[in-house]
């Protein structure tokens, strides 16, 4: 399992290189599904300062 804040469109950008982000996306997703999760984080650094770290 991998996870990315940067869609696969935004990997160049990244790494600065257009060939090699293009390479490391058509790798990583081949035989694999996507999933893009909308909404609040659930990181703990991400939660609202009254909630605190420990919930």
């Amino acid at each position: 399992m991998a996870t990315s804040s940067v869609g696969t469109g935004g990997w160049a950008d990244v790494s600065g290189d257009d060939v090699t982000a293009s390479a490391i996306a058509d790798r990583a997703c081949h035989h694999c599904a996507l999933i893009k999760v909308a909404g609040r984080s659930h990181r703990p650094k991400d939660l609202p300062a009254d909630k605190g770290r420990d919930g």
